[in-house]
Order: structure tokens, then sequence, then C-alpha cells
């Protein structure tokens, strides 16, 4: 078999390592096979995972092959529990967490969000699919992964608000635009923003993405901006990347 490896720009994505159709993203502590996820591993999975709150009870919601949930976990997450409703990438995510230092503490599930009962989180992280209309990508499973489905804000919320501790955090990483879709779809759910962070390609450019953390509580959010050519992304991530 023919062996190849390929370095990539360190702010956009650690080293891939291809071995035939095998896709393998290494960190310092961890490496995932995303070989088979519906949603391949990107700068927004990743950034997610380093800048959100992840103390004790973590769940990752849409974990794909697993990154945020085992970012999670190397922070100092109690517990992990991953669940997605595509069963490949449920399998890939099961075999990264069984491979990784923390296996013991995390769970994988094939589970719609909206039909998990009798669980309690302190945090919720997601990178949900947050496109509601346009063209659908060729691909059915990719397109699950990307357009909301029955997976509304408003629904996403409203079972966010169901699970969560009452001091706990729900963060997630969604275009600009959608900012105000996702807060209003929060406050009917009795949620608030608690931190609202710009995420820039670089410094002087337009939001790339959005990333929020809600809580119960009402007051001003505090307002961030993060470049990920910059030192403070290096920072963040720096227990990661190689």
């Amino acid at each position: 078999m023919h062996n190849r490896a390929r370095r990539t720009e360190r702010f956009f994505s650690p080293d891939f390592i291809i071995m035939g159709r095998e896709r393998i993203f290494r960190f310092k502590q961890f490496a995932v096979h995303h070989g088979e996820s519906a949603m391949k591993v990107g700068t927004d999975a990743v950034s997610l995972g380093a800048w959100a709150p992840c103390t004790g009870r973590v769940l990752d919601v849409g974990c794909g092959c697993g990154i945020i949930g085992l970012m999670a976990a190397q922070r100092g997450a109690e517990r992990v529990a991953m669940i997605d409703i595509d069963a490949p990438s449920v399998a890939e995510a099961t075999e990264n967490a069984a491979n990784s230092p923390w296996g013991e503490k995390v769970t994988v599930q094939c589970l719609n969000f909206l039909d998990l009962e009798n669980q309690n989180f302190d945090n919720i992280l997601s990178n949900p699919p947050f496109f509601a209309s346009g063209i659908l990508a060729p691909d059915l499973r990719r397109a699950a992964a990307r357009h909301e489905g029955d997976l509304t804000p408003e629904a996403f919320m409203r079972k966010a608000s169901e699970v969560l501790s009452p001091n706990g955090n729900v963060s997630i990483i969604i275009p600009p635009d959608r900012l105000d879709t996702w807060s209003f779809a929060a406050q009917l759910a009795e949620l608030y923003p608690d931190r609202i962070c710009s995420l820039l390609t670089k410094v002087g450019t337009s939001p790339r993405r959005i990333m929020v953390t809600f809580t119960r509580r009402q007051s001003a959010p505090t307002m961030e901006e993060l470049s990920i050519n910059s030192s403070q992304y290096k920072t963040i991530t720096e227990e990661f990347y190689l």
C-alpha cells in the first residue's frame, strides 16, 4: 500500500496521515479517524472544542467522529456523552474514543438529540446543522449533517434546556447571520447569551463563524474576538496541535 503524509497549515488543521482511503487527524494526545463520518474534521469543531467551557458532565450533540467530545475529555470533563444520528459516524466515534486515553469516561450512542431523556449535563457542546434552506449537499449523509431538518434552533434549545443542569452552559458554533435566530430560540427556552466570540480567518476581516455560550442567567454577554492566525488562538489550541 502506498503511504503518504501531508503537512497542512497550522492554524487550519493539524497533521493528516492519509493511508489509502483512510484519514487520520492527529493531535498531541489523541488521533481520530474521520474517513467514515458524515462531516469531516475542520476548524469549526477544533475552535469550539478549544474555546467552550467543558467541566463536569459534557454532552457532544452531533458528534461526528468525536473530536469535540474528546477535546472536552482532554480538557478535564468528568464524563463525556457523544450522540449522533449517523450510524457510521457513531461507529467511528466509538472506535476513536476507545483508542483515546479517556475511553473509560466517554460513551457514544446513535441517538437523535430530541429523543434524549432522563439525563442531565453541565455543558452541552455542538457544531449543529445550521442551514435552514438552500441546495442540499449531493451526499445525503453530509446534507443531513448540515441542514436542520427537525433539529431546528427552537427544538435544539428546548431540548438543551430540558437536559441542562441549573448552572450549566450550552455552547455552539454557527454562521454570523444565524446569531439572531439562535438567540431568539434560546430565549424561548429561557437560555441567554453569556459569551459571544467572533471567529475570524485573520485580523481585520469579517467574522467567519460565531461561537456562543448560553446560560440560564440574564446578563449582558461578554463580547470576544478570536482570529485563527493569532497568538491567542495558538494559546488555546497549543495543548492539541502538533
